[in-house]
């Protein structure tokens, strides 16, 4: 197949030669996957890149988009449409994201590139998972949230980091939206917003930000809320958002100590409730991918709290150095004795908060991480044969250098090193025996809130995986 030939505008100069980009999204909600295409479609540099934003679903992320004058394209909820939007669009680079193991949207998107010649296919893969079909387009890059999360789908595909990056497999982390970037402000001041939540002076105030998902929901951190109120007098918990079920319960417990907040799609929104907390709480039934809440967070000045799930995903150890951008802990105790430190010893929390935002400028911040796509693409459509313009190979060689080898083969090593640098105690009896109990219920409530049907759709697949256990 002939490589597409550079688009111009009819200027006699190559700096205007642009790639022609498809970013691809299934549906567009709050979550941190549909706010990196969304940030990656405003960011992606007009001069080297003619950016298409192509949907099958609507949604608030896609609305701003829209209202930014992006260029859009609607599916209509039917993927076999894609062929035809790509036909016409001819795109150098078409990137869409897989969120399971077995995915009729990934397996129909790589069908349509197949068929159009698509020189340059990415994906990225949410939750570190080995392709569950035999691909007929394989991705030229299979981007990971985390380099916890390559190294999860490593050791379940019974490979190395290293041959995973040879065979195009990168870390990338989500990317936090910044005044410089993205160009986003807190809606309201801290003072302005502890004042909305009824938060006093001397009150510290800590905030938890996810979706209303049983399944993000911790048993451990609702295990340590009781103690965590008794020991630190003066905590306030701001809650976005958490499950309805869990709002009654909290509430009925612990009253106005616990602000149990509806979800925002508005990124500025989200940003003064960070504005207004002294640090983030933060723990996941089912661990994390990436965790871009604590991200944000950091990039806020807050310390983050954090528990180790190193049976799940667990990439919340990379993004969080204990001990210098927050703490790392073991069990519902060890959730109550951070807390207590950082309440009582101030200077040290301003401290963290400082070394947190520095780390989060440095590595997530939204100009930050789009260089590096804007690298990855560059670097992908020169290797696919597409000539690059003069202006084109000045600026790819601006950009941050490609991926270092030897950073993916030392992770393991740092990773484990990562688990292993925590705050107290392992779990006790009692406290597993409640998580347990917790989650048990929590799954039972998860079922009936998602039906027999889709319960049955979660069996298959993982029987087919070869498991019934989460991989």
């Amino acid at each position: 197949m002939n490589a597409p030939e550079l688009r111009t505008d009819g200027a006699a100069s190559d700096t205007h030669a642009r790639l022609r980009v498809v970013e691809l999204g299934a549906a567009w909600g709050v979550g941190g996957t549909e706010q990196a295409i969304e940030l990656r479609a405003v960011l992606l540099d007009r001069q080297a890149f003619d950016v298409q934003v192509v949907t099958l679903f609507g949604g608030p992320r896609f609305t701003r988009l829209v209202e930014r004058g992006v260029s859009t394209h609607r599916l209509e909820g039917d993927i076999g449409r894609l062929e035809g939007v790509l036909a016409e669009l001819e795109p150098h680079v078409v990137h869409y994201t897989r969120p399971e193991r077995k995915c009729r949207y990934s397996q129909a998107v790589q069908a349509a590139c197949l068929a159009r010649g698509v020189p340059v296919v990415i994906e990225t893969n949410v939750f570190g998972r080995p392709a569950g079909w035999p691909q007929a387009r394989p991705p030229d890059i299979t981007a990971h949230m985390s380099f916890a999360s390559m190294l999860r789908a490593a050791r379940l595909a019974h490979k190395t980091m290293p041959a995973l990056f040879d065979e195009g497999h990168r870390a990338v982390y989500l990317p936090v939206p910044t005044p410089q970037g993205y160009g986003t402000e807190p809606s309201a001041s801290r003072e302005e917003m502890r004042a909305r939540l009824g938060v006093k002076p001397g009150e510290l105030l800590a905030c938890r930000v996810t979706r209303a998902d049983l399944r993000k929901w911790s048993p451990r951190l609702e295990a340590a809320l009781p103690a965590l109120m008794a020991r630190v007098p003066e905590l306030k918990l701001a809650l976005m958002a958490p499950p309805p079920q869990k709002r009654r319960l909290l509430e009925r417990r612990f009253g106005g100590r616990v602000l149990c907040l509806e979800l925002e799609s508005d990124i500025r929104r989200v940003q003064a409730l960070y504005a207004a907390s002294d640090l983030m709480l933060h723990s996941s039934g089912i661990g994390e991918s990436f965790g871009l809440s604590m991200a944000e967070a950091m990039a806020a000045g807050l310390p983050v709290v954090v528990d180790s799930t190193p049976s799940m995903d667990n990439a919340q150890v990379e993004l969080v150095e204990h001990g210098r951008t927050g703490f790392v802990v073991k069990s519902a105790a060890a959730f109550v004795e951070a807390v207590r430190i950082l309440a009582t010893e101030p200077e040290r929390r301003r401290e963290m908060g400082r070394a947190a935002a520095a780390r989060a400028a440095e590595r997530f911040a939204d100009h930050v991480v789009v260089g590096r796509w804007e690298r990855l693409y560059l670097d992908a459509c020169a290797r696919a044969g597409i000539a690059l313009s003069p202006a084109l190979a000045a600026f790819q060689q601006s950009l941050p250098p490609p991926a270092n080898a030897e950073e993916y083969r030392d992770f393991s090593a740092a990773y484990a090193a990562s688990c292993a640098r925590a705050l107290g105690p392992p779990p006790s009896p009692v406290e597993l025996c409640r998580t347990a109990v917790t989650r048990a219920r929590d799954s039972v409530g998860y079922a009936r809130q998602i039906g027999a049907g889709a319960v049955w759709r979660v069996i298959r697949s993982r029987l087919r995986s070869g498991s019934l256990g989460r991989d």
